[in-house]
C-alpha cells in the first residue's frame, strides 16, 4: 500500500483490455506475477463495473425516498467544496478494511487539481426534512475519453440512511443521459459493499478486477 488507502494501493488483477479511466489505478502486466513471486497474495477485491444508462435506468419511475431531498453542487466555493467532501468521505468510510485517516492538507492536494474537470451538476447531496446531510454522491465525466466523453463515472457514494444511496444512484444516472452521456463507470467497488449489488441492479457488467496484495512480515 502506497501510504493509505487514499492514493494508491491496488492493482488490476484482471481486464477486458479497454483503456483505463480517469482516476482508475493503474498497473503493469506483470505486476501481480512480482508481487506472487515476492511472497504477497490477495487479501482484497475490488470491481468496476460498466452499462449503458439505458440500461440502468429502464422504463422505472424516478426513484424517490419520502422526507429526502437532493440537491447539486452549485459549482460555487470550490475550496469549500473539497473541504466539505473531505469531512464526508472521513466520516463514511472510516469503518472500512484498512481504511487510515488522512490530514485535511493531504486531502487537499489529492482532490484540488481534479476540480476543474469536476462537473458540479454531478456532485449531489442529500438532506433529510431537517436539513441534515444524509448522502452524497461524487461522479466525474471521463475526461480521458476526450471532449466530448460519453461515460460517467460514479466514484464515490455514501449514506447514512437506507435507501439513500439507490436514490443517489438513480438521480446521477438520469441526471448523465438528460446531459447526453450514454454510458456510466460504477468504479472500484468491494466485492462484499452493498454498492456491487446496487449496480448490478443498475445492469452493471464487471470488466475490470483489482486486487489489494498483502505479504505478513514475521
Amino acid at each position: 500500500m502506497d501510504g493509505d488507502t487514499w492514493h494508491a494501493y491496488r492493482l488490476v488483477a484482471e481486464s477486458d483490455g479497454s483503456p483505463p479511466f480517469l482516476m482508475e489505478p493503474a498497473s503493469g502486466p506483470h505486476d501481480r506475477e512480482a508481487f506472487t513471486a515476492a511472497g504477497f497474495a490477495p487479501v482484497s477485491a475490488y470491481v468496476s463495473t460498466r452499462g449503458t444508462l439505458d440500461e440502468a435506468i429502464g422504463d422505472g419511475l424516478p426513484a424517490a425516498l419520502e422526507g429526502v431531498a437532493v440537491t447539486q453542487w452549485d459549482g460555487s466555493n470550490p475550496d469549500g467544496f473539497v473541504r466539505r467532501l473531505y469531512a464526508m468521505s472521513a466520516g463514511a468510510f472510516e469503518r472500512n478494511a484498512f481504511f487510515k485517516p488522512l490530514d485535511l492538507e493531504g486531502f487537499l492536494e489529492l482532490y484540488a487539481p481534479i476540480i476543474p474537470a469536476v462537473d458540479p451538476r454531478f456532485v449531489l447531496f442529500a438532506h433529510d426534512q431537517r436539513g441534515d446531510l444524509v448522502g452524497f454522491l461524487f461522479a466525474i465525466p471521463n475526461r480521458l475519453e476526450g471532449p466530448m466523453a460519453k461515460t460517467i463515472i460514479v466514484k464515490t457514494y455514501a449514506s447514512m440512511r437506507r435507501g439513500v444511496g439507490r436514490v443517489l444512484l438513480d438521480h446521477v444516472h438520469r441526471l448523465a443521459r438528460e446531459a447526453g452521456f450514454s454510458d456510466f463507470i460504477h468504479a472500484l467497488m468491494h466485492v462484499d459493499n452493498v454498492s456491487l449489488d446496487r449496480s448490478q441492479k443498475h445492469a452493471g457488467k464487471v470488466f475490470r478486477r483489482y486486487e489489494l496484495m498483502a505479504r505478513r512480515l514475521d
